[in-house]
């Protein structure tokens, strides 16, 4: 049985492989827009699929790579190929209103938010009043991408550069591979009146991006309902918290890195060799059902 990877960035690939390699897996690669598939022929019958293509991928040259993968993924789940995070989590991947209206729909609560072609002074001031922070930022982003912060409508307004953010807290980001919760961690600005909408475990020093040890709260069992009402394996949930303590979704990110000094450092499985585990496992169900089958 093969496990194929079906994904838009061959960074990323590579620990992957050698992770899924280590559990005695056979892997093998497809790049998400340089796939070609004939939809009038079966897909092949002896392979389990790992869907990893990003929301982010226009933003490494790749713009067509989440169109080419939904299309292989239809293709995959009308054979009844075994797909991990396949349908459900790619239109979650792409869009954040569909994140925050399922999100709500299973009880997680959200930041209230307007999706717009084009927002306007009008709107904002309408729906937030003049004098309150907010976010605009594109429905399908990645990585920080046109991210951008204001502190009151004139500033919106007149467009001006290097805003300060709110809070310190940073954003804590809970981690699920299938069925099991790993760990949550906290990722935290460069400074405490910093904005920065990069806030990917990848991408940040071990200085702001921590395991945290013994992290209790009611929203993680929140998180594991959802991933298993939407159909979804692999996900991490990016979550702030108000005063009251209360936690609020601000992302669901289907296709999550992450960051392996800092698993080390804390001691903890690594969310890839997490990974791995779970596909052999899913890789040797796949097997006994082809079997039984032929």
């Amino acid at each position: 049985m093969r496990v194929v990877v079906l994904h838009d960035n061959p960074e990323w690939y590579a620990p992957i492989k050698q992770a899924f390699e280590q559990e005695g897996l056979q892997v093998e690669e497809w790049l998400a827009d340089d796939t070609v598939v004939d939809v009038t022929s079966p897909p092949p019958d002896d392979v389990i699929v790992y869907n990893r293509t990003c929301a982010s991928s226009h933003t490494r040259g790749r713009p067509r790579s989440l169109d080419q993968a939904r299309t292989v993924l239809r293709w995959l789940e009308q054979h009844n190929v075994a797909v991990v995070n396949g349908l459900a989590a790619l239109e979650l991947e792409n869009s954040k209103a569909w994140q925050y209206m399922i999100a709500q729909q299973y009880g997680l609560k959200v930041p209230r938010s307007l999706f717009t072609t084009l927002p306007t002074v009008h709107q904002i001031e309408k729906e937030f009043g003049k004098d309150t922070p907010f976010l605009i930022k594109p429905d399908r982003g990645g990585r920080g991408a046109s991210v951008r912060m204001y502190q009151n409508v004139d500033d919106f307004r007149y467009d001006t550069s290097g805003l300060d953010s709110t809070t310190d807290d940073g954003i804590y980001r809970m981690e699920f591979v299938g069925d099991e919760y790993l760990y949550t961690s906290l990722a935290k600005p460069k400074t405490s009146c910093s904005f920065d909408p990069n806030m990917c475990p990848c991408d940040l020093p071990s200085s702001r991006f921590t395991i945290l040890e013994d992290f209790h709260h009611p929203i993680l069992q929140d998180c594991a309902h959802f991933l298993r009402q939407v159909g979804l394996d692999v996900a991490a949930f990016e979550v702030i918290f108000d005063s009251p303590g209360e936690g609020h979704v601000i992302d669901v990110n289907t296709v999550t890195g992450y960051n392996m000094a800092a698993e080390k450092k804390a001691g903890v499985e690594g969310g890839v060799k997490a990974l791995a585990k779970y596909v052999a496992s899913r890789a040797v169900s796949a097997k006994k059902n082809f079997e039984t089958d032929y």
